[in-house]
C-alpha cells in the first residue's frame, strides 16, 4: 500500500514473507512481517525520483519463484572429517558465481 504523506513524501507498507541475505541465506518470516518505509521524493529533469531509497529489492513471490534457485552446498566441519550441508538461494543467472563465492567462506 502506498500513502501520500505530503507533496514530496510517500509511505510504502509491504508484507514480507521471506528475506535472502547477500550470502544466499533465506529466512522465512512467520505470518508475514509488515515493513514500512517513508520515501522522500525529488524532481530530476521533470521526473520524480526516490531521494533516499532503502538498500533492498522488493519483488513478488511469483517473481522470486521464477528468478531464484535453491543450491545445496557443503563445507567440511572444523575437524575436516564431516561434510556439513547448507541450502542457499541465488538468482539463477548468477548462481554459478555466487556458489563459488559461498564455497570460499565459512558457513553461516
Amino acid at each position: 500500500m502506498i500513502s501520500q504523506v505530503d507533496t514530496s513524501t510517500v509511505e510504502v507498507t509491504l508484507t514480507a514473507v521471506t528475506r535472502v541475505d547477500s550470502s544466499g541465506v533465506r529466512t522465512w518470516l512467520l505470518d508475514g512481517e509488515p515493513m514500512r518505509y517513508t520515501l522522500h521524493l525529488t524532481r530530476v529533469a521533470g521526473q520524480w525520483r526516490i531521494a533516499d531509497p532503502p538498500d533492498m529489492v522488493v519483488i513478488s513471490q511469483a517473481t522470486f519463484d521464477l528468478l531464484w534457485t535453491p543450491v545445496r552446498i557443503a563445507y567440511l566441519d572444523p575437524t575436516r572429517t564431516t561434510l556439513v550441508g547448507d541450502l542457499r538461494w541465488f538468482v539463477q543467472a548468477r548462481a554459478v558465481d555466487r556458489v563459488a563465492q559461498a564455497l570460499g567462506g565459512a558457513p553461516l
